[in-house]
């Protein structure tokens, strides 16, 4: 299964709203310095803070954010994984539906939508719906999806669906994602050694061998 996250560490200055004052018995005025940061250093700040573990600063940034009206799909998403952490799973929902609302085929939310429901234990039907959804959509990072879609499987006991379900992902592969295609080759593996497939699930440990970093 794989949850998507960002990462980034880039510090910057925040702008201030101040209040000054002109005389006695005068109204105050307000005067809103200009942000002087774009929505990126903005998204940026929010990821070195989450990256830090330092959460409710990141989600102020996330917020800066969504004012810009930038970036939303990714910015609810990354909200929504805070949550996870934070096991606030209602406001993890809500932020991902938010993100599939945003952009409709941006996969990622999709994906970790239904993680959540397989992780809770529930709305296995909508979880495979919205996987399927990931594929058709975002076929870039389909293996990913279907990786997590053979998880459903597994959960629902239906072990040699599941197996199905990461053949394809296999047979599409997983290019430029080194660190996913690890994770998935510990997957397939378990499925075969589970469904007594053993001489097949050797020759996927000995890809994840080869797979492995030297030293790892």
């Amino acid at each position: 299964i794989r949850l998507f996250f960002y990462s980034a560490c880039r510090y910057v200055m925040m702008g201030l709203a101040v209040l000054f004052f002109s005389g006695c018995g005068e109204i105050p005025r307000i005067v809103i310095l200009h942000d002087p940061l774009s929505a990126e250093e903005h998204f940026r700040l929010a990821m070195a803070y989450e990256q830090k573990r330092e959460f409710d600063l990141a989600l102020k940034e996330y917020e800066e954010v969504l004012k810009k009206k930038e970036f939303r799909e990714e910015t609810y998403t990354n909200m929504a994984n805070i949550y996870v952490q934070q096991e606030k799973a209602d406001l993890a929902e809500g932020s991902y539906q938010k993100a599939i609302k945003a952009n409709p085929r941006y996969g990622k939310a999709y994906n970790n939508l239904a993680w959540l429901y397989l992780a809770h234990n529930k709305n296995f039907e909508q979880a495979e719906q919205l996987l399927t959804e990931a594929v058709e959509k975002d076929p870039a990072e389909a293996p990913s999806y279907l990786d997590t879609l053979g998880a459903l499987y597994e959960k629902e006991g239906r072990w040699e669906k599941s197996l199905e379900t990461l053949k394809k992902a296999e047979t599409i592969g997983f290019k430029n994602h080194p660190d996913q295609e690890i994770l998935f080759f510990e997957h397939l593996e378990k499925v075969l050694i589970y469904l007594g497939q053993t001489d097949e699930a050797e020759q996927i440990h000995q890809k994840l061998l080869e797979a492995l970093p030297h030293g790892r």
